[in-house]
C-alpha cells in the first residue's frame, strides 16, 4: 500500500501468486482500508536487467511517465481489460446466425471458464481465428439474402454527452465486488440507455452497442446468485454447484432477453430454461 504495508499475505496464503481475481479483491480491500485509490507494485528487489529484458514496453512507458520501475514502486489499481464470455460459437467460430462468425475476445468458445487463463488468449486468436477464417471463407461463394431496409420512420435516441464516462460509472456495479442491490440499480439506469442508433453516426452505433453489452453483463451478474472466479457477489460469497453452468442470453420478441443456463460442454449439450430476464 502507499504506507508501505504488504497486504496480500493477510488476504490469502498464496499472497501475490493467488489467482488474479483473488489479488484484485485483496487490492480492493487494501484500498478501502487505507482510503486510497491505488496500491504499489514493488519490483525493486529484482535485478535491473531482468526487469528491462522481460518488460521493455512497460518500462519505457513508466519512465515516460516519470516512474523508474528499477528504483520506484509502481502505482496500480484494478481495471477491466478483458472479457470472459461473449458471442456463443461452435469450435469453428460459427454463431447461430448463418454466415456470422466470431473469434477472439468477442467470442465464447469455451476455453475460458469462470476465470481468465492468460495463455488461452493465444488459442482464441490463433486457433479459433484460423478456424473461423477458413470456414467463413467458404461463405463467400454462397449468396446470402440482403438485410431488410431500414424503416422510414426509424426513430433514434440521442447519445448521452460524455457517454463513455457515464457508462463507466454505471458499470462500477459490475466490477470486482458485486451486490444485488447495486446491480439492480445499474440495470434500471441502463434501461434509459439508447436502443437505436443513427446508422450514419459511428459514435452513436458504438454507444448503443456498448450499452447493450453492459446490459448483458449486469443481467448475467444479477442472475447468478453465487460467487465463482471473476464473478464475486458480496451478498452470495460462496460458490453453488447448481450454478456451474454457462449463462446464455438470447434476443426474443417482444424485445427482451430470455436467459438459459447450459451445463458445461463436457457434461451435456442440453439446456434447461430458467425464468425470463426482461432487459429491453
Amino acid at each position: 500500500t502507499p504506507s508501505g504495508r504488504r497486504f496480500m499475505p493477510d488476504y490469502d496464503p498464496r499472497a501475490e501468486l493467488a489467482p488474479r481475481d483473488v489479488v484484485t479483491r485483496g487490492i480492493m480491500a487494501a484500498m478501502q482500508a487505507e482510503g486510497c485509490d491505488y496500491v504499489l507494485l514493488d519490483l525493486t528487489h529484482l535485478p535491473a536487467d531482468r526487469i528491462e529484458h522481460h518488460f521493455p514496453t512497460i518500462v519505457a512507458r513508466l519512465r515516460a511517465d516519470g516512474i523508474d520501475p528499477v528504483r520506484d514502486p509502481i502505482p496500480v489499481a484494478p481495471a477491466a481489460h478483458y472479457l470472459m464470455g461473449g458471442v456463443r460459437t461452435d469450435l469453428n467460430g460459427a454463431t447461430n446466425l448463418p454466415g456470422l462468425f466470431a473469434a477472439g475476445e468477442v467470442a465464447c468458445t469455451g476455453v475460458h471458464g469462470a476465470n481468465r487463463l492468460a495463455s488461452n488468449s493465444l488459442l482464441e486468436c490463433l486457433v479459433f481465428g484460423r478456424r473461423a477464417g477458413e470456414v467463413a471463407a467458404t461463405w463467400r461463394r454462397i449468396p446470402l439474402p440482403l438485410p431488410d431496409p431500414l424503416p422510414v420512420n426509424l426513430t433514434t435516441t440521442a447519445v448521452p454527452v460524455a457517454w463513455r464516462a457515464h457508462l463507466a460509472t454505471i458499470m462500477r456495479a459490475a466490477g470486482p465486488l458485486r451486490h444485488g442491490d447495486t446491480l439492480r440499480q445499474a440495470l434500471i439506469e441502463l434501461e434509459a440507455w439508447p436502443m437505436i442508433a443513427d446508422p450514419f453516426d459511428p459514435e452513436a452505433i458504438t454507444a448503443v452497442n456498448a450499452g447493450l453489452t453492459a446490459r448483458l453483463i449486469v443481467a448475467s451478474a444479477l442472475l447468478r446468485t453465487e460467487s465463482r472466479g471473476g464473478h464475486f457477489r458480496q451478498d452470495y460469497p460462496q460458490s453453488d454447484e447448481a450454478w456451474r453452468r454457462h449463462t446464455i442470453l438470447r434476443r426474443r420478441t417482444p424485445p427482451c432477453f430470455a436467459a438459459t443456463i447450459a451445463p458445461p460442454p463436457e457434461r451435456s449439450n442440453d439446456e434447461r430454461a430458467i425464468p425470463q430476464v426482461a432487459m429491453m
